[in-house]
């Protein structure tokens, strides 16, 4: 079963988490046999089940997804608002997720 979704919700989720696409479609595809491609995730439906592996990704519900207002953009919106800088780390979707 697919349904409409925003697009524009999700990417804005992979800039604020600074997530690639080809890095998401990884983590999304974890355990499956044929990967997620670009097609099924950024076209204009999307598949409940892709849905929700989104979701346990970021946690949003999968109402948010589904919402056809345009995401708000602040800067206090990123989750690295209150850090400009991380040298050279490379943190991991955890990490992100709890600074």
């Amino acid at each position: 079963m697919k349904t409409e979704h925003n697009i524009s919700r999700l990417k804005q989720l992979l800039e604020m988490y600074r997530i690639s696409v080809q890095e998401f479609l990884q983590l999304i595809s974890k355990g499956l046999k044929a990967p997620i491609t670009v097609e099924d995730v950024f076209s204009k439906e999307i598949k409940i089940t892709h849905l929700k592996r989104i979701d346990k990704l970021f946690n949003k519900g999968l109402h948010y997804y589904l919402d056809p207002k345009a995401p708000e953009t602040s800067k206090e919106a990123s989750v690295f608002f209150r850090k400009q800088n991380f040298a050279n780390d490379k943190l991991n979707l955890g990490a992100v997720k709890v600074d």
